[in-house]
C-alpha cells in the first residue's frame, strides 16, 4: 500500500528541515572555531574602557590567557556567567530534561542542536543603561541583533543586547531564551552612574509585590538567585534608624529615647519608601557590575557613543569580531542624533506608540548627598565603583560631612 501524498510531502519537508538545520549549525562552528588566534589575524584593537584605557588584559572570545583559565576564575566568574570558555569548560549546554527539550523545539520551529550554540556577541549592562537604544543602533547599522525580550534565532541573530543574559540560569526572567548557549565575545556597557541608578531604582520592579518576586522567573526571585538582596523590612529598620540618628544625635548614641520629641516615619510614608527602592537599586547595581567587571570582558560607555562620537573602539570592535564592513563615521553619527531626537520625542509624549528607546518617566537624577542618607556604606562602595567603571574619577570622597 502507498503512503498518502500528503505524508510524503510531510517527509520530503522533514528531510529538508533536518538538512538545513546541520548546514547551519556547521556554519555557526566556523565561527566557533576561531578561538583567539582568529582574533590575532584580523587584528582587532585591544579592548578599551570607557575612558580609553587599554585593559591589562581581556578575557573574551575564548581567551586562552592563564588568567582567564585560573581555577579561581573559572569556578567563581566563569561559570557562573554564559561566556564561552574552552579552557573554563563553559561550553553551550542545555539544561533540561526530553519535555524541555520537545517544548523547546516546538516553540521555536529550531533543533535543539540550533538553539544551544555558540552566538557571536552578547553586549551586557545593568537596566536602564541605554541597552535599547545600542540594539537599534546596531540593528540599523544592519547586525541583526536582539535584546532581553527576544530570543535570539538561529543563524540570522548575530548579537544580543542583554542585562539578564549574562549569568547562567534556568529560568530567565522575561520572554527571551537562550537554552544553554554561550556567546563568543562579550563587552560590558555602561552609562552615567548617577543617572542609571535613579532609572533603576524608580522604574524597575524592585519591590517586594507578588507579581515581581512570585515564581521562579520573576524578576525579584531571579535576581536573589545570583545576588544578595537585603529583605524589605530589614532595609526599613535601618532606613528608621538612621532617621534618628539625624534627627536626635546625642539621645540616639546614648541609647535614651524616652523623650523623644519627634515620632518616626511610619513605613508607608513616601520617604521611607523612596530610600528604600534607593538601597535596593544601589544592591542591585553594586553587585551585578562587579560580577561583569571580573569577567574581565571590555567596555563600552554610552556617552561615548552620544556625547564623544568616540566610535574607533567599542563599537567597530564590534563589527571586527563579526567580520562585517565598518560603517562610515558619518553614517553613525546621523543615525545617533536621528534616534537621540527620537527618544526625546518620547520623553515629551509618552503616549507616543511606536518607540525607539525605552524611555520611562521618572523623578529627577539622584544627588550624592540622597545616596548618603539612605546608606553611607553602600554610597562609598558606589563611588567606587564608578571609578572603575571610568566615571567622577575627581571625587575621592563621599559622606563625610
Amino acid at each position: 500500500r502507498r503512503p498518502a501524498p500528503k505524508a510524503g510531502i510531510a517527509l520530503v519537508l522533514l528531510v529538508l528541515l533536518v538538512g538545513v538545520s546541520f548546514l547551519q549549525l556547521n556554519n555557526y562552528g566556523a565561527v566557533q572555531g576561531k578561538g583567539s588566534s582568529w582574533a590575532s589575524q584580523q587584528k582587532i584593537s585591544l579592548p578599551v574602557s570607557s575612558k580609553g584605557k587599554p585593559l591589562a588584559y581581556s578575557c573574551t572570545n575564548n581567551s586562552v590567557d592563564p588568567r582567564c583559565c585560573s581555577a579561581e576564575h573559572c569556578r567563581i566568574v566563569v561559570r557562573r556567567s554564559t561566556l564561552f570558555s574552552e579552557c573554563c569548560g563553559n561550553l553551550p549546554f542545555f539544561n533540561g530534561t526530553m519535555a524541555d527539550q520537545a517544548k523547546a523545539e516546538i516553540k521555536t520551529g529550531f533543533l535543539l542542536s540550533n538553539l544551544t550554540r555558540n552566538i557571536p556577541v552578547l553586549i551586557t549592562a545593568t537596566p536602564r543603561s541605554g541597552t535599547v537604544f545600542l540594539q537599534t543602533l546596531l540593528q540599523k547599522l544592519n547586525v541583526r541583533t536582539v535584546n532581553d525580550m527576544r530570543s535570539p534565532t538561529p543563524i540570522t541573530t548575530k548579537a544580543m543586547v542583554s542585562w539578564i543574559h549574562i549569568q547562567k540560569d534556568k529560568e530567565y526572567f522575561g520572554n527571551a531564551r537562550i537554552y544553554g548557549s554561550t556567546f563568543q565575545h562579550l563587552w560590558h556597557f555602561v552609562r552615567d552612574p548617577l543617572k542609571c541608578i535613579t532609572s533603576i531604582a524608580f522604574t524597575e520592579p524592585l519591590d517586594d509585590t507578588p507579581y515581581n518576586s512570585e515564581g521562579p522567573s520573576s524578576y525579584l526571585a531571579y535576581l536573589r538567585r545570583h545576588i544578595s538582596l537585603t529583605d524589605r523590612k530589614t532595609i526599613e529598620n535601618l532606613i528608621q534608624q538612621k532617621h534618628q540618628q539625624q534627627r536626635n544625635p546625642i539621645l540616639s548614641s546614648s541609647g535614651d529615647h524616652g523623650n523623644r520629641t519627634e515620632p518616626l516615619p511610619r513605613r508607608d510614608e513616601p520617604d521611607i519608601h523612596s530610600k528604600f527602592l534607593i538601597y535596593r537599586g544601589l544592591e542591585f547595581y553594586i553587585q551585578w557590575h562587579t560580577f561583569i567587571l571580573q569577567l574581565q570582558i571590555p567596555r563600552i560607555a554610552l556617552e561615548d557613543l552620544t556625547v564623544h562620537g568616540a566610535f574607533d573602539h567599542g563599537l567597530y570592535d564590534i563589527f571586527r569580531a563579526l567580520e562585517m564592513p565598518l560603517p562610515s563615521h558619518d553614517r553613525v553619527v546621523k543615525l545617533i542624533s536621528t534616534l537621540r531626537r527620537r527618544r526625546h520625542l518620547t520623553q515629551e509624549s509618552q503616549k507616543q506608540q511606536k518607540q525607539h528607546t525605552n524611555s520611562r518617566h521618572h523623578r529627577s537624577i539622584l544627588q550624592w548627598e540622597e545616596l548618603c542618607a539612605t546608606s553611607v556604606s553602600l554610597t562609598r562602595d558606589f563611588l567606587s565603583l564608578c571609578h572603575d567603571l571610568g566615571y567622577y574619577e575627581n571625587m575621592t570622597t563621599v559622606c563625610d560631612g
